[in-house]
């Protein structure tokens, strides 16, 4: 089943790797953007999910974490993570520093290079209960736990304006460095894994 799983994964990423020369020949956009919507912690889920399928890419989140944190469930964002790291996504990631007080329970939320996580903390004024996270050519938008919805959308031109929006509050954030003491483990279980 994981050979499968791996299979496509390689197949997808074959497919996302010549999308970009095919448009260069023909002078076109093959791209249609596109937007799906998702409900409930288990459509909440499968949007990160998705993340999954990629591999050696960066990520960028504006990301309220103690609000994810209660919509994903421990479990899954300790899965996440561990998935992510396997599959060297890394992440630059801004978090409200309203919601940075207590990391310590969550070692897999901890910052580094073994993390493949670079963190920030916003301006003390700017606070956001719905978080988005952008990888590849699509930006996954999820709520917090109050109305559990969330929706993708995959467009080359939405995706630059989010970046540049991204790239303007990261500039102004400020560096956050947390390493829990609990981190080797969590790496120690996932690479025993393999």
């Amino acid at each position: 089943y994981q050979r499968r799983i791996d299979k496509m994964r390689q197949k997808k990423q074959e497919l996302v790797d010549i999308i970009p020369l095919l448009q260069n020949q023909m002078g076109i956009s093959l791209y249609k953007p596109r937007i799906q919507f998702y409900e409930g912690e288990e459509g909440l889920q499968t949007i990160l999910e998705d993340m999954l399928l990629h591999q050696n890419i960066e990520t960028l989140a504006l990301w309220p974490i103690e609000n994810m944190m209660d919509v994903m469930t421990e479990d899954f964002t300790h899965f996440h993570n561990a998935q992510r790291i396997k599959r060297n996504i890394s992440i630059k990631v801004i978090w409200p520093n309203t919601q940075v007080s207590d990391m310590d329970k969550w070692p897999y939320l901890s910052v580094g290079k073994e993390f493949l996580r670079e963190a920030r903390t916003a301006p003390t004024d700017t606070d956001f209960k719905m978080g988005y996270w952008i990888y590849d050519n699509i930006a996954a938008f999820i709520s917090s736990r109050a109305e559990t919805f969330g929706f993708t959308i995959e467009s080359t031109e939405f995706i630059a304006l989010l970046k540049m929006q991204f790239d303007i509050i990261w500039n102004i954030s400020k560096p956050f460095d947390f390493r829990s003491k609990a981190a080797d483990i969590f790496l120690d279980e996932f690479k025993q894994e393999d």
